[in-house]
């Protein structure tokens, strides 16, 4: 094979290789961490990370409305759990999260440690 064969064959695979990382999607369930600082609990309007997001960095465990009603998707990235309900005065228990875990398709509108 010539020279010219084997640099425009080169080129053709690194092109098809690019296009084909170009094209991969992300994983589903990838949790945009780095959207939710540490010490923070995020809160998103929409299920699966999507929507607006409000950060919130806890300064007391009193029961609190989310700052987004409802809450869909939340991320605790505190070094404490959290407990969330479906009502507005923290008596129906929607999940709690444990330390830099997250849950989505929630119906949250309060919260407490």
């Amino acid at each position: 094979m010539s020279l010219t064969r084997r640099v425009l064959a080169s080129l053709t695979s690194a092109a098809a290789l690019t296009f084909a990382a170009g094209v991969a999607q992300p994983a589903a369930a990838a949790v945009p961490s780095h959207r939710c600082a540490q010490g923070y609990v995020c809160f998103w309007t929409g299920d699966g990370f999507q929507g607006e997001v409000f950060f919130y960095q806890p300064v007391s465990d009193w029961c609190d409305v989310t700052p987004t009603q409802p809450a869909r998707t939340i991320y605790n990235n505190t070094n404490r759990p959290w407990a969330f309900y479906r009502d507005t005065q923290c008596g129906a228990l929607d999940a709690t999260l444990a330390p830099g875990t997250w849950k989505t398709g929630l119906e949250s509108y309060s919260w407490r440690s």
